[in-house]
């Protein structure tokens, strides 16, 4: 596939034959994993969070996606564990759109030697970045097309990081 940026700097990539996806500036893209269906569910907080307060992870999530422009849904996940710890939305979303998005994170990321990958469609950006302190957990989001992947990244670099450190101050 090809991909290049458009006129504001925002990337586009077609998905190649197969769908072996593409790579623009040490992102990933990969083809559209992703059915929605919802259900009505709270804006955020996911049961079962397996670090920290469930109720203060959800906030920061909410935190980290309300500071996001055009980012409609964030998931915090545990890839090896394929489920979602914590979410935040915009507007209520259902907890198959939840699930699924969790494991748009272990497809984006199914190379573990990426950090950050991206699927594009002309509606919207599916992205994942994985914690650089710990492999297994991820953010993922869904945004607005027009969304700046790298601020995104750098955002959700940070989140992780401070999340990855609250962690180890708790051991």
């Amino acid at each position: 596939g090809a991909g290049a940026p458009d006129g504001d700097g925002a990337h586009v990539c077609a998905a190649t034959a197969g769908g072996s996806g593409a790579r623009i500036g040490g992102l990933s893209f990969l083809p559209p994993p992703f059915a929605a269906r919802d259900r009505a569910l709270p804006a955020h907080g996911v049961p079962g969070a397996r670090r920290g307060s469930a109720m203060a992870l959800a906030d920061r999530l909410e935190s980290f996606r309300a500071a996001q422009p055009g980012c409609r849904i964030a998931v915090y996940t545990d890839l090896a564990a394929g489920m979602a710890l914590a979410s935040a939305a915009a507007t209520p979303v259902g907890q198959e759109t939840v699930d699924e998005l969790a494991a748009t994170a272990a497809a984006l990321l199914a190379d573990p030697t990426d950090d950050a990958a991206a699927d594009l469609t002309p509606g919207m950006t599916r992205f994942a970045a994985r914690s650089p302190a710990d492999a297994e957990d991820a953010i993922c989001c869904i945004c607005a097309p027009e969304t700046d992947l790298r601020a995104l990244q750098a955002a959700a670099g940070e989140l992780l990081a401070a999340l990855a450190a609250d962690q180890a101050g708790r051991r």
